[in-house]
């Protein structure tokens, strides 16, 4: 066997484990993903890898074959998940309330050739490292750190201490510890007239550092809400990286960044995704959900778990996209309102009023799919498409890109500036809470009363 091959089913502790190996296309590239199950220490845990052949199928066809040789040797079956003769795989554990080893998948990505590695020509590193992570039961948490306190940031250390978490925050910015306790003080009568307040908590419950590895030293989950600077937060990643607990999750409030990058090279990776908020976090409940390359497997299931568990709606993006989802469906729209006004097509109070008085209304009830779904009559969405097909093919084809020139910008914001007439940013925001409060807890407890999602 060669050393690599001894090396890396050693490492596994592969005699004790099963393994699920199969070969698939990637776009143009041959990928073999393997999956090792073993009992490392006494504890089930997974080490993954994708090795990756850009060249020709036969030469990753050749290595899958020689992977398959050595896989049967040690008592494993290709293509399938070990069976309970497997001593690791008599310890897994289903429970979610249990806490459960992970492993922080590989990618291994094409570098330069190695020679004498069967079936692979290119290719950077197998990374062999064994992760475990015990997290805890995610409603279980009792203290949050909170990176970053501006607008999002803030927002989310109200939420957290309405729900009865304990938080550490930082932000270097000069007064930052002012602001963010004369924002909870505002935001509470809020959360309170919602209901999002639990009986044990409390604003005294903050915490204000100035070294942002402190605010996260103790944490049982961390919400960073740096500003959308890729080098930025990665800096601020490295100094929080050794201090982060082993049994924490990271998140990221980042509006459009991708965690791969945001992530790479750091040794607590596996514990970071993005759990991205929608302005003001401390009210409106979505986030979205999403792993990066190094994401160890479960973490976003837990990420979920836990913003659900603390009053939260958050859904699983299956796959990263520059700013997310929701996000694109915003820019969508947004380019339309922009292009409307560039155009002449209407004026920006119209465009608002527009989706304030129209659509606006229906989207707080329903998506967009559900509402397509009736407007095709009883026979639902497929009619939609049928009957109205035709006319959304020549609607979006007629849509532009809106390139935003410095010219550009200059005019879209001398409109809205003239069409807000000179309002104060307090008033504005104020009006939104005002119109915003009762839309939400009515559809909160009709939802709760009709048992309706």
């Amino acid at each position: 066997m060669r050393p690599l091959w001894r090396a890396l089913l050693t490492k596994a502790g592969f005699a004790n484990g099963g393994a699920d190996v199969r070969l698939v296309e990637d776009g143009d590239a041959t990928v073999l993903e393997y999956t090792f199950e073993a009992n490392v220490g006494g504890k089930l845990a997974q080490i993954g890898s994708r090795l990756v052949e850009s060249t020709t199928r036969k030469r990753a066809a050749d290595f899958f074959g020689k992977f398959t040789e050595i896989v049967e040797a040690r008592g494993g079956r290709p293509g399938t998940r070990p069976s309970s003769r497997h001593p690791a795989s008599r310890t897994r554990t289903c429970c979610r309330s249990t806490p459960y080893p992970a492993v922080r998948p590989t990618v291994v990505k094409p570098a330069a050739h190695r020679p004498g590695f069967p079936g692979i020509s290119r290719y950077a590193r197998i990374d062999e490292e064994i992760r475990t992570m015990n997290l805890p039961e995610p409603s279980s948490v009792q203290c949050a750190g909170v990176i970053g306190t501006g607008t999002i940031g803030a927002s989310w250390a109200a939420y957290f201490l309405a729900r009865g978490i304990e938080v550490q925050a930082w932000d270097p910015a000069p007064g930052a510890e002012k602001a963010l306790r004369e924002f909870v003080a505002g935001a509470w009568p809020a959360l309170d007239g919602l209901g999002a307040v639990a009986d044990d908590a409390s604003p005294d419950r903050l915490s204000f550092h100035t070294d942002p590895a402190a605010a996260v030293a103790g944490a049982g989950f961390v919400q960073e809400s740096a500003p959308e600077k890729l080098d930025l937060k990665r800096t601020l990643y490295a100094e929080i990286d050794a201090a982060l607990p082993g049994d924490a999750v990271m998140a990221s409030s980042t509006s459009g960044l991708l965690m791969s990058e945001l992530q790479a090279g750091f040794s607590n990776a596996a514990h970071f995704v993005v759990g991205h908020p929608f302005n003001p976090p401390h009210l409106i409940p979505l986030v979205e959900v999403v792993g990066g390359a190094d994401t160890g497997e479960g973490v976003v299931d837990w990420a979920i778990d836990f913003y659900n568990a603390h009053g939260k709606k958050a859904i699983r993006l299956n796959h990263e996209a520059p700013g997310h989802l929701v996000n694109r469906l915003q820019v969508a729209l947004w380019r339309e309102a922009m292009d409307a006004v560039l155009t002449g097509l209407a004026s920006v109070e119209d465009v608002d009023a527009a989706l304030k008085y129209g659509p606006g209304l229906r989207l707080a009830a329903m998506g967009p799919f559900e509402l397509c779904h009736l407007a095709g009559g009883p026979e639902g969405f497929s009619n939609f498409l049928d009957h109205f097909g035709d006319a959304l093919q020549h609607w979006m084809d007629d849509m532009r890109p809106v390139e935003l020139t410095p010219e550009v910008r200059e005019k879209l914001k001398a409109a809205v500036a003239g069409a807000l007439g000179g309002r104060e940013f307090a008033s504005i925001a104020g009006e939104r809470d005002t119109l915003l409060l009762p839309v939400l807890s009515t559809l909160a407890r009709l939802r709760r009363e009709h048992g309706l999602v």
